[in-house]
């Protein structure tokens, strides 16, 4: 199977562009960052937070176990859409095994996608404290951003509202449905 990796760093909205890839093209797809956190919570780990997460699940296991995690569950789900990949060392396992997969970077100013971050963690109940500590440690991904870009195929640019980013996705796929993962 074939994949496309939705990178980006937290709040750039890699989330909401997979959300219009399988709107689209009916698709199914698996999130990083949950699925690390189920595997985790299996060995008996927990993370409190999504931005925790790398970080616990790094402290346990090596990064190149990532890439293993991902792989068993896109298969498993039939899912050739994976969304959150944050490390390079994954991007470029999973370029290497499946030749034809794609690398998207999500980009967004960091104004913008602080305050999306800010908003989502107000939405969880985090107090402002708890808030600015969890921003710290979402910068811990900015760490291979620029190696993740220099991979990609596409750069999407989520500086703008909701419907720019939907018609940006629709033009990558004019016309969906008959897309299957084999295909991508």
């Amino acid at each position: 199977m074939n994949y496309i990796l939705i990178t980006g760093l937290p709040g750039a909205g890699k989330t909401t562009v997979c959300g219009f890839i399988r709107e689209i093209t009916g698709l199914h797809s698996i999130n990083s960052g949950d699925t690390l956190r189920e595997y985790a919570l299996n060995r008996g780990l927990s993370c409190e937070s999504r931005a925790e997460i790398g970080p616990v699940f790094l402290n346990r296991f090596s990064d190149r176990e990532i890439y293993h995690i991902l792989l068993e569950q896109a298969l498993s789900k039939h899912a050739p859409i994976i969304d959150g990949v944050r490390l390079a060392v994954t991007c470029r396992q999973f370029l290497r095994e499946n030749e034809s997969s794609r690398v998207w970077n999500i980009q967004c100013e960091a104004q913008r996608r602080k305050l999306r971050l800010r908003t989502r963690l107000l939405l969880e109940g985090h107090s402002h404290d708890r808030i600015e500590e969890l921003l710290e440690k979402y910068r811990a991904y900015d760490r291979d951003e620029n190696e993740i870009r220099s991979l990609s195929d596409l750069i999407i640019e989520n500086n703008g509202s909701f419907e720019e980013l939907q018609k940006r996705i629709r033009s990558v796929f004019p016309k969906t449905t008959e897309r299957s993962g084999s295909e991508l």
